[in-house]
C-alpha cells in the first residue's frame, strides 16, 4: 500500500459533503440528452454554436465546430488554437447578458447556470469574429508559431457574426439560463432532502453507508486510518414517555447540531436509529477519535434543551472502532463490531452504577 499523499489529506480534510459537491455538477443534476436537445433548438435560434460546460470547464454535450469555443472556458478541450491567454476563469464568470470580446479578437458570450448560490456550469456560445478572415486572429496565431496556412484554414471556420447579433442572442440566451438555473435548483434541493434525515438534518443511514464503504477502500489504497464512533443518548426513551415526541424531535437536532460543530468537513454523521448516531472520523486513529468522543460528550452535557421550562440533562455514550487496528473491511462488519463495544460500555456503566 502506498503512503497517502498530503494533498490527499488535504483534500479529506476540506471536503464538503457529496450531497454539496456532486450537485454543483450540471450533468448530474440535468439530463445530458436533454441539455442537448436544448442546445440545439437554440443554437438553430440565435444563429450561433452553443455548448453547455460543467463548472470545471468540461463539455457536456456535443457541438460543431467545437474547435471555436474559448478555451479558457472548455479547459478539457485538448486542441491548439491561437489563444491571448486571458485567464478569463481566474474571475468570477461573465454572469452579464452582453458579449466578451478576447485579446485575439474574438467575441464569444458565456452565461452561468446556478442552483441556487452556487454555479453548476455555463452555456457558451462559440467564438465569432467581426471582420471576414479574421486577421487579428491569424496574426496572433503566426505569433504563437502556428503556420500560416494553418492559421487561415482556422480562421476561415470562425463564424461571422455582427456585435449587434451577438448581443442579441446574448439576451435571447440570457432568459433560457434563468429558466435551467431554476430547474437546476429545484432538483438540487430534491436531492439533497432525499439524503437527509428529516429530523436531525444529518445524512440518512443509507447514504452514510455508502460513504463508508467508499471510504474503506480509499483508506485501503492510501494507507491511512479512519474510525467508526456510535453516540447513544442515554434515557432517550423516558424523555419522550415524559415530555412527548415533540420534545424528543428537539433532542434529536440539538444532538445533531452539537455533534456537528465538533467533527471536521471531511468526517460526516448520520442518524442511525432512535437516539443513535453515528460519526466517520477520516484519516483519524483510536486516539484521535478519544479526543473528538470526549469534546462531543462535554458539549452534549453543556447544552441547555428546555421543555417546558425544564432543562434536560443530556447525557450519551459511546463506542469507536477503528482501522487498520480492526480487520473489518466492509461497513457491517464495522458496525457489529462498534455495537458490540457499546454493548460492552454500557454494561460496564451499568455495573459502575450499581
Amino acid at each position: 500500500m502506498k503512503p497517502i499523499p498530503q494533498k490527499e489529506i488535504s483534500l479529506l480534510r476540506e471536503r464538503r459533503l457529496d450531497t454539496q459537491f456532486i450537485e454543483s455538477d450540471m450533468s448530474k443534476l440535468l439530463p445530458t440528452d436533454l441539455l442537448q436537445k436544448l442546445q440545439d433548438s437554440l443554437s438553430e435560434t440565435v444563429g450561433v454554436p452553443l455548448l453547455f460546460v460543467s463548472s470545471s470547464g468540461v463539455p457536456i454535450t456535443r457541438a460543431a465546430g467545437i474547435e471555436m469555443f474559448c478555451r479558457q472556458m472548455t479547459r478539457a478541450m485538448k486542441i491548439e488554437r491561437p489563444c491571448g491567454s486571458c485567464k478569463r476563469t481566474e474571475k468570477t464568470a461573465a454572469s452579464e447578458s452582453k458579449p466578451h470580446r478576447c485579446a485575439v479578437g474574438l467575441t464569444d458570450v458565456v452565461l452561468p447556470i446556478t442552483a441556487g448560490d452556487i454555479e453548476i456550469g455555463y452555456l457558451v456560445t462559440s467564438q465569432t469574429t467581426t471582420e471576414p478572415g479574421a486577421p487579428r486572429t491569424v496574426e496572433a496565431a503566426r505569433r504563437s508559431g502556428m503556420p500560416t496556412a494553418g492559421a487561415l484554414s482556422y480562421a476561415a471556420r470562425i463564424p461571422v457574426r455582427t456585435e449587434d447579433q451577438m448581443r442579441s442572442a446574448a439576451q435571447s440566451l440570457s432568459a433560457v439560463v434563468s429558466l435551467v438555473s431554476e430547474v437546476a435548483k429545484v432538483t438540487r434541493e430534491k436531492k439533497i432532502s432525499e439524503t437527509r434525515d428529516p429530523i436531525s438534518g444529518l445524512v440518512t443511514r443509507e447514504y452514510f453507508w455508502k460513504s463508508l464503504a467508499a471510504e474503506i477502500e480509499m483508506s485501503d489504497t492510501y494507507n491511512y486510518p479512519i474510525s467508526l464512533m456510535m453516540i447513544d443518548i442515554a434515557d432517550f426513551h423516558q424523555i419522550n414517555s415524559a415530555y412527548g415526541h415533540d420534545a424528543g424531535d428537539c433532542v434529536i437536532r440539538e444532538v445533531a447540531q452539537a455533534i456537528s460543530t465538533e467533527i471536521r468537513q471531511s468526517d460526516i454523521a448520520s442518524r442511525y436509529s432512535g437516539a443513535r448516531f453515528l460519526v466517520m472520523l477520516t484519516a483519524c486513529d483510536t486516539t484521535g477519535a478519544e479526543v473528538v468522543a470526549w469534546r462531543i460528550k462535554n458539549k452534549l452535557a453543556s447544552l441547555d434543551v428546555k421543555v417546558n421550562g425544564q432543562k434536560l440533562n443530556i447525557t450519551a455514550r459511546t463506542s469507536i472502532v477503528s482501522r487498520p487496528e480492526s480487520a473489518a473491511n466492509n461497513p457491517d462488519d464495522l458496525f457489529k463490531e462498534l455495537d458490540a463495544a457499546m454493548k460492552t460500555n454500557s454494561a460496564e456503566t451499568e455495573r459502575r452504577a450499581a
